[in-house]
């Protein structure tokens, strides 16, 4: 019996132990700028320490999830370099309305385990009404962090528009294949050699880029 008992002990302790490892496996991995803007969201998971109560254990999952979405939502790219971080850090408007925006995080699941560890799912969306672009990008003007405007093409010869379109389009496909030096973005520009930009965001009808953002993403198969 007592051999038994023994052997019941090391096999909680390892479960235990296996519980706390998940945990902290989950909690530090933060989706990357290309899984955020393939996917149109940033979804990320809180786990909580094994040994408490449902309740106690779901709400610290929370808190943990929150700040996991905090940390994943400073490193999305606004332009260039650039990411949300820095008008977090230079606002306290924007610095309020994340802290705002993330406690209305949408929960995308739940779930409390027999070892009294728990995990919650948070997720928020790019785009759409409540979004990361309908948030954030009114303030970042407001504030003067948008990219500084560039001189706008224009075709040195006047070309004549076509009699007929034959399959009329409203958009744009542009393979970035070659180019390892791009980086998705809330903001990206198209811009020659010579700075001249030829698509931003600021000529994109502002409905349409809160519901839609100012590009679509996708990775080559």
């Amino acid at each position: 019996m007592k051999r038994l008992i023994a052997i019941l002990v090391v096999i909680g302790i390892l479960f235990i132990g296996l519980g706390v490892l998940s945990a902290q496996e989950f909690s530090e991995k933060l989706p990357s700028n290309y899984e955020i803007f393939t996917k149109g969201y940033v979804q990320v998971m809180g786990v909580s320490a094994p040994g408490q109560d449902q309740y106690s254990a779901i709400r610290a999952a929370t808190v943990i999830a929150q700040r996991n979405l905090l940390e994943a939502i400073k490193g999305v790219r606004l332009y260039g370099s650039t990411t949300i971080r820095r008008g977090i850090t230079e606002s306290d408007i924007i610095k309020s309305e994340v802290d705002g925006f993330l406690r209305g995080a949408i929960r995308c699941g739940s779930k409390y385990f027999p070892d009294g560890h728990a995990e919650v799912c948070l997720k928020v969306y790019l785009s759409g009404r409540g979004g990361v672009y309908a948030t954030l990008l009114p303030l970042l003007k407001e504030e003067n962090m948008l990219p500084k405007t560039e001189a706008y093409y224009k075709p040195k010869a006047r070309v004549a528009p076509p009699s007929e379109i034959a399959n009329p389009c409203d958009g744009l496909i542009v393979d970035v294949r070659d180019f390892s030096f791009f980086k998705p973005a809330l903001i990206n520009r198209i811009i020659t050699k010579k700075r001249e930009v030829i698509y931003d965001p600021s000529k994109v009808v502002g409905t349409i880029l809160v519901n839609r953002g100012s590009a679509g993403y996708t990775v080559s198969p």
